[in-house]
């Protein structure tokens, strides 16, 4: 047998593994984004694959339709919003449409048997709390790289959300969508670029975005089980968008080279910082805060300066 395409590769310690103290301006990032982000809270309340299509209610409420607003013609596919108003007169005064608009609803909770054209149904009968929790109910998987219905469904969460006043499932949906957080049956690289990260809609509600999401970036032994992390690709590329893109640059140049700060989490944010500059919408702003900061970390250790090996 032929051992030549063997190897082994040994590291040397040279000294022993430690454990560091966050220094106290991290460390209050890391409470803001829980003071923010609930760690109680979450965006779906059950874990359920279900499909409009099996909830019988439902189909007796569209066949209803059907007949007496269409002629029963075979080409009816979707509730239009006449179709939804009528839905909502018939409530108030059909009690065998209201049973199964009751029915349709908890067989959805229960099973998560909901969709959009139940939940846009819903919308002018029930409170919006109760849509909301429709919304909460189903979880929507991306059938392709392509597929924008997990960002649609997370996107509607978020404004239901922040209609009904529900601050913690707002902010998480929106987080989830800024970083990209869903479920996908196929997610090629390509398709990444037409993801936006909606970070200036977070400024605009006056929200500390850079607080916020550098807190989100951080690990450590301690953090609640329920913080929320973010995704070191998605961050940075949000303050390409940012109105605040100085003061980004600035702090995260800062805490890279900060040598109160554990190696570890100084990695986390070269790479985050190396994200900024590789989806400058520029190309020579690309290349040139690449090389700016390539001079910059020249002093830095070697973990930090091989974040960039791959630009030489």
């Amino acid at each position: 047998m032929d051992f030549t395409q063997y190897y082994i590769t040994a590291i040397l310690l040279d000294k022993p593994f430690s454990s560091l103290l966050l220094p106290k301006e991290y460390a209050k990032m890391i409470q803001y984004v829980d003071c923010m982000v609930d760690t109680c809270s979450v965006v779906m309340v059950a874990q359920k694959y279900g499909e409009e299509d099996n909830n019988q209610a439902f189909k007796s409420i569209k066949e209803y339709v059907r007949k007496q607003k269409h002629n029963g013609t075979s080409e009816f596919y979707y509730m239009d919003s006449v179709d939804q108003q009528f839905i909502h007169d018939e409530y108030a005064t059909n009690r065998q449409v209201r049973k199964w608009m009751d029915d349709a609803v908890k067989n959805a909770l229960d099973s998560g048997n909901g969709g959009c054209e139940l939940e846009e149904v819903a919308r002018n009968i029930y409170s919006m709390d109760t849509v909301l929790l429709l919304m909460r109910s189903r979880i929507v998987v991306g059938q392709c790289s392509q597929d924008r219905a997990p960002i649609e469904h997370a996107r509607n969460i978020a404004v239901m959300a922040s209609q009904a006043h529900q601050w913690p499932v707002f902010i998480r949906a929106h987080l989830d969508i800024m970083n990209d957080r869903f479920y996908r049956n196929t997610d090629g690289s390509y398709a990444q670029a037409g993801r936006g990260t909606y970070l200036r809609e977070l400024e605009v509600l006056d929200i500390p975005t850079q607080q916020l999401l550098l807190g989100s970036i951080f690990r450590g032994t301690d953090i609640p089980n329920k913080h929320y992390y973010g995704n070191l690709g998605r961050i940075g590329r949000a303050f390409t968008e940012s109105a605040k893109a100085g003061e980004f640059e600035k702090q995260v140049k800062k805490m890279i080279k900060d040598k109160n700060l554990d190696p570890f989490n100084q990695c986390l944010f070269s790479m985050v910082y190396y994200s900024y500059c590789n989806w400058q919408s520029n190309a020579a702003d690309r290349v040139a805060k690449l090389t700016d900061f390539k001079k910059d970390v020249t002093a830095c250790p070697a973990y930090i300066r091989a974040v960039f090996r791959s630009e030489e």
